[in-house]
């Protein structure tokens, strides 16, 4: 569990007790300062086991950035075991540009434009993968894709 923007946009609670797996976000194409919180998504999720919060109840937060081109990033581990990752964002007024990609290139980078809206609109998507080689990593790249509004990461869950 990996989530954003509950306090602030430095904000990322993640699961006690493990070394954490889901990194924190880190900004592409802009800095950090650019990066803020926001609340009122209309999907809300819960955790029970977080650090430094260790409950909390229905929260709708995440963080967000402008600029087309701009985004934010997420990395996991990767190796042959086969490994489900949820990640939930979102777009206001703007298109995404979503890219999941293998650091060992053992498969095509996924790339999907479809998540756009020129209002509000947040969901989730999972992917299911596996790497070639021990040691790897899957990174997931959410990019503005279109000028106006921006995109959002509120969680991930990697199973």
């Amino acid at each position: 569990m990996g989530a954003l923007g509950l306090n602030s946009s430095t904000s990322f609670d993640h699961k006690t007790g493990v070394t954490s797996q889901i990194s924190n976000y880190t900004v592409v194409n802009g800095e950090a300062g650019q990066v803020a919180s926001f609340s009122g998504s209309p999907v809300n999720y819960t955790w029970t086991d977080g650090i430094p919060n260790r409950t909390v109840s229905a929260t709708n937060t995440g963080v967000y950035i402008s600029g087309q081109n701009r985004g934010l990033q997420i990395r996991v581990p990767a190796d042959a075991t086969p490994r489900q990752l949820t990640v939930f964002m979102g777009v206001f007024a703007t298109q995404a540009r979503i890219t999941v990609h293998l650091s060992d290139n053992s498969a095509a980078d996924n790339v999907d434009t479809s998540f756009a809206s020129s209002g509000s609109q947040a969901g989730a998507f999972t992917v299911r993968y596996a790497a070639a080689s021990p040691g790897q990593s899957l990174t997931v790249t959410i990019l503005q894709n279109t000028s106006g509004g921006n995109v959002n990461l509120q969680s991930a869950a990697l199973q």
